[in-house]
């Protein structure tokens, strides 16, 4: 009974061994376990520190490109004040703006423009006139044809048909004038505001 009773108390004591052994790693791995929560938790602290120094490796990176672009261009004005050596550079003849532009011509544009509406217009009317073949009264009949002329009958116009005609005209003619004026006017400012 006692040597049972030893190997009980012998297995008592393995196992509450055992049992501590096992509770170490448990303490261990939630010890690890901690660790790793403690990484994901600081994983923005991380990435935000991370990023705060790239943005300051950048300012300094162009800080020092900018300080190297000011010491290339001292070293460079040192040399040429030393190759120079009491050389002074004297403006001879300054600068003067143009009077007048150069490019475009206005003038010999408004001309070209003139005359080359003149000469269209020369043209189409001398075209209308070609293709046109009526006989419009008395003296072209008998140049068109030997045919002679036995009687011809006057054109009627009543006084409405008369109104009618001169109220056209004046109005054509009062169109063009007022087109022409704001053409004109619209030149002249274009011209003088210097746009």
């Amino acid at each position: 009974m006692r040597q049972q009773i030893e190997g009980y108390r012998n297995r008592i004591v393995n196992k509450e061994n055992e049992i501590k052994g096992i509770e170490r790693e448990r303490a261990e791995l939630q010890r690890i376990v901690a660790g790793y929560q403690q990484r994901l938790e600081d994983a923005p602290l991380n990435e935000q520190q991370y990023n705060a120094l790239l943005r300051e490796f950048d300012l300094a990176r162009q800080d020092y490109i900018d300080m190297s672009k000011r010491h290339d261009a001292s070293e460079m004005g040192q040399s040429l004040e030393e190759h120079k050596a009491g050389e002074n550079l004297e403006v001879l003849d300054p600068a003067t703006l143009p009077e007048q532009p150069s490019e475009p011509n206005r003038l010999a544009w408004a001309g070209i423009g003139t005359a080359a509406g003149l000469g269209l217009g020369i043209m189409l009317a001398a075209a209308q006139e070609v293709r046109n073949t009526s006989l419009k009264n008395l003296k072209d009949v008998r140049a068109y044809t030997n045919m002679p002329v036995l009687s011809s009958i006057p054109l009627l116009e009543n006084a409405l048909l008369v109104r009618r005609k001169r109220r056209l005209v004046w109005l054509a003619w009062s169109s063009a004038v007022i087109v022409g004026s704001i053409l004109m006017t619209g030149s002249m400012y274009y011209r003088f505001s210097g746009m």
